[in-house]
């Protein structure tokens, strides 16, 4: 039983709400939940510093997947590089509930 999905990203509210608009229906049951101080980004370790990139956008987060229990981590799916999208898809996690 699933209680929660949650998207975290380094953007602003504004434009977690506007991709949730843009979703639309499929964004349905899941909360977008801001972390531009990167805060939580720190916390699990996960800072990527993509100026290095010639991106321009400073320090963001890496792509990951957590599955958290009674505010017990259970699994975490770490990418290997910012546009990887080969662990912490939808399909994986499923696999570790």
């Amino acid at each position: 039983n699933v209680d929660k999905i949650v998207c975290g990203s380094t953007n602003g509210p504004y434009v977690l709400n506007g991709w949730a608009k843009a979703l639309g229906d499929k964004a349905t049951g899941i909360e977008f939940y801001s972390d531009c101080d990167l805060e939580f980004t720190k916390f699990m370790h996960s800072e990527l510093d993509l100026s290095v990139a010639a991106l321009g956008v400073g320090s963001r987060t890496n792509r990951y997947a957590l599955f958290v229990d009674n505010g017990v981590i259970k699994s975490l799916k770490k990418e290997a590089s910012p546009g990887d999208l080969k662990v912490s898809d939808g399909d994986s996690l499923l696999k570790d509930l």
